[in-house]
């Protein structure tokens, strides 16, 4: 197709044709929306110019007699036509506008993108959804993607710092500082306080650390250590569950030695229950109040004489939660920890909760065996 059937005119048709030619087509293409048609159409526009142009200066010079003696001043002034070079510039600053305009349009509905996965309780806890907005095109160019970093940091700081929000996982929080350079480029400045950016260092070495920390796990080398060993400390949840399993063990064992032994070898196995009960009591007190901060030796003297200390000590809180050291941190989530002491102004950590993640933890044979063990000591002390 050539430029006059680009424009639909007759070939050579005077310039005021091609311009009504141009500025009709030129509503139906617009530059921002099909710009190789636009480009097009404004080649043909160009082309056909110059070749009417050409060729009405050869006509002119074909038929016009030449005049040597006639002043150049009395020569009839010729209006001449726009430059087409320089309308060709105007379309062109024209286009680059409306791109500019259209990328600034596609910006702002990344940005609010970011903004609306950040503030959606349900979609911002999936990795894959900030991986799809991330994986957008115009991301791959690093300075547009710092400025959605920095624009998107000032909201996560709000966001962490909600008491009644649920922080982001681990993976997201990784994954967000690995794409925006948060923590990694100290060059970079952010619409944030310092304070709040050695904050964000510490959660996301935390984050770090809950990837990669395993998931504890409560089996029963947790209860032979919990109840045997004499170092450490214990939780309440921890005291409780380890003592009651070590009552209904010794009623299983006790009342199994009833029927079975000899009553001289009954009373002996009865001996040895009584001693390695009392033991593992005295030792999960010990547990209980150095968890508390206080002396051992100290509490264990009064309390012989005050028997109620024993029993506050079995309920009190420690003196200082999660400290190092703490049986809790065991089975607390580092980042959750982190979120809650450095942006939510300290963490504790409710009974209720520390009871379900302690059950969480637990391995299926201590589970079962647990409910075999209290299943059989209930059926006993019914039916006995």
């Amino acid at each position: 197709m050539n430029c006059w059937e680009t424009l639909g005119v007759e070939p050579y048709s005077d310039l005021r044709a091609l311009k009504r030619a141009y500025a009709r087509l030129l509503k139906e293409v617009h530059p921002e929306e099909h710009p190789e048609q636009f480009m097009a159409l404004r080649e043909a526009y160009e082309t056909a110019q110059g070749l009417t142009a050409r060729a009405a200066q050869a006509n002119v010079h074909s038929r016009s007699p030449v005049i040597e003696d006639r002043d150049a001043s009395e020569q009839p002034v010729v209006p001449l036509e726009p430059d087409a070079r320089q309308q060709a510039k105007i379309d062109q600053e024209r286009l680059a506008i409306a791109e500019n305009e259209a990328f600034a349009r596609r910006m702002q509905a990344l940005a609010d993108a970011f903004q609306e996965l950040l503030q959606d309780a349900q979609r911002r806890n999936e990795l894959g959804n900030w991986q799809a907005l991330l994986g957008t095109p115009e991301l791959s160019n690093l300075d547009i993607r710092l400025r959605h970093g920095a624009l998107l940091l000032p909201a996560l700081i709000q966001l962490l710092s909600d008491k009644q929000q649920q922080p982001l996982p681990a993976k997201v929080l990784v994954l967000l500082d690995d794409s925006f350079h948060w923590t990694q480029d100290q060059c970079v400045t952010l619409p944030v306080s310092e304070e709040s950016m050695q904050r964000l260092c510490l959660l996301l070495a935390a984050a770090h650390s809950s990837i990669a920390s395993a998931p504890p796990r409560t089996g029963w080398k947790w209860f032979f250590k919990a109840m045997l060993d004499t170092g450490g400390r214990l939780s309440r949840t921890e005291f409780f569950v380890g003592l009651a399993l070590t009552v209904a063990i010794v009623w299983l064992i006790g009342l199994a030695g009833f029927w079975v032994l000899p009553r001289d070898g009954f009373a002996l196995l009865g001996s040895g229950l009584t001693l390695m009960s009392a033991y593992v009591l005295v030792n999960a007190y010990c547990k209980r109040i150095a968890d508390s901060g206080r002396n051992v030796v100290l509490m264990l003297i009064i309390g012989i004489f005050v028997p109620f200390v024993y029993l506050f000590y079995a309920f009190v809180s420690p003196k200082k939660d999660l400290t190092s050291g703490d049986p809790r941190t065991a089975f607390v989530d580092p980042l959750v920890i982190a979120v809650n002491t450095l942006f939510r102004g300290g963490f504790r950590h409710g009974g209720l909760q520390r009871s379900r993640r302690f059950a969480m933890s637990m391995t299926p044979p201590l589970a079962w065996g647990m409910l075999a063990i209290f299943g059989t000591a209930a059926l006993t002390v019914l039916f006995v």
